[in-house]
């Protein structure tokens, strides 16, 4: 899968819970956005 996460990302997909939840979300949204666009 070549998206291209910064290492803040793949931190917050390796442990979610150490980010508060509206960063949580907008993390979200910008890596589903990189992985719909690798698609």
């Amino acid at each position: 899968m070549g998206v291209g996460l910064t290492p803040t990302e793949k931190k917050f997909l390796a442990d979610p819970v150490q980010f508060n939840s509206s960063y949580r979300s907008k993390l979200y949204y910008r890596i589903s956005k990189k992985v719909l666009a690798s698609v």
